[in-house]
């Protein structure tokens, strides 16, 4: 799971702090004096790479997409629609597809619908199976159903975190493979669907689940689903693994149940990392500014929109309006480490191995 734009800036690039992930802050001159490149020689390779991954990402842009890159734009009616509802109306699953759609829009929203409706059904039976309805007998059935019915697989192939199927749900029912963004994303839609009370948690490069019941010991449980088990990591083992730290915690940053409509900021996010992916700029900054208005207390927003204003001022030829966007994005970036975020170079990793471990287990 990756939670940044993509196509960033050259010094952001460099800095590693961009879609890919590595967090090894070099200079220009650094990195080009590896490769045998004079700096400029190599602001000019990595401009030529940003373009050319640029136009790759406008190429599988849906045809209706405004051919200004600085035209934001508004949410299509049918994602508007979704983000005014109340928090006890708002379908998971019916929600991820509808925002899919904007990205896949030959994507059948009626029905993958009717298929979740299926995929619930066969849960439910899995259930029935077990016989027993408590909170813990539940996930456990309903882990049986996904890991080993369903065969839901975790992407680990070296290029899955830039494969856009991992991210939007209807390629996770598709391929029955995904990371740690879509994987929860349909077992929370199914269990919803099922009337048990299954939250998103995010954390630093990871989501997982959480069951909230007052019978259980803290009135709830974490679900980890990346593997083929249950893993009953508890928050301190999850702040431990992802080292994530006091401040972020207590400031609820991370780690944090989120309600419904507090989910639909990740949603937003992920069709804005391909809006940035392709150069829609503006069109993203619409959407992590909503996400943000949804959940105010999720750092990954200030950074994203520190990121994107950064991109925007190393945009313009204006100079006025470049430190414009530079003071805004140093706000956005200030506001971020405020509430705990640190540029930990190692969050991937981390992340990483914890989800093999998880999947390890479940082998055994």
């Amino acid at each position: 799971m990756v939670r940044y734009l993509g196509a960033v800036s050259i010094a952001l690039c460099v800095a590693g702090i961009g879609l890919l992930g590595v967090a090894n802050a070099q200079s220009v001159e650094d990195i080009s004096a590896m490769n045998g490149m004079s700096a400029q020689q190599m602001n000019a390779a990595l401009i030529a790479s940003h373009f050319r991954e640029e136009q790759a990402e406008v190429a599988q842009l849906p045809a209706y997409f405004p051919k200004s890159k600085t035209d934001a734009g508004t949410f299509p009616p049918d994602i508007q629609k979704i983000l005014n509802l109340p928090e006890d109306q708002i379908d998971t699953g019916v929600a991820a597809l509808t925002f899919a759609k904007e990205i896949y829009p030959n994507l059948d929203v009626v029905a993958y619908s009717s298929q979740l409706n299926d995929m619930a059904r066969h849960a439910k039976a899995t259930i029935e199976r077990f016989g027993k309805h408590d909170p813990i007998s539940v996930i456990q059935a309903l882990n049986t159903y996904y890991h080993f019915e369903f065969r839901a697989q975790y992407d680990f192939a070296p290029d899955g975190r830039k494969n856009r199927d991992n991210y939007f749900l209807n390629r996770i029912m598709d391929r029955h493979m995904g990371q740690c963004e879509t994987l929860p994303m349909l077992y929370m839609a199914i269990a919803q669907r099922l009337g048990y009370p299954v939250y998103a948690v995010h954390a630093p490069e990871h989501s997982f689940l959480r069951y909230v019941d007052p019978s259980l010991p803290g009135g709830a449980i974490n679900i980890e689903v990346s593997g083929r088990q249950i893993s009953w990591l508890s928050d301190a083992g999850y702040a431990h693994w992802l080292n994530i730290n006091d401040r972020a915690i207590k400031g609820g940053a991370f780690l944090r149940t989120l309600t419904r409509r507090q989910w639909l900021g990740l949603l937003l996010e992920e069709n804005a990392v391909v809006f940035s992916k392709a150069g829609y700029w503006d069109r993203a900054i619409l959407y992590v500014k909503k996400a943000q208005e949804l959940d105010p207390q999720d750092p990954y927003y200030p950074k994203n929109l520190a990121q994107a204003y950064e991109v925007k001022a190393q945009r313009t030829e204006a100079r006025d309006l470049a430190e414009k966007y530079m003071k805004m994005s140093h706000n956005e970036a200030a506001l971020a480490e405020s509430m705990g975020w640190v540029n930990d170079p190692d969050a991937l990793t981390r992340a990483d191995a914890m989800r093999a471990n998880a999947l390890a287990k479940g082998t055994q």
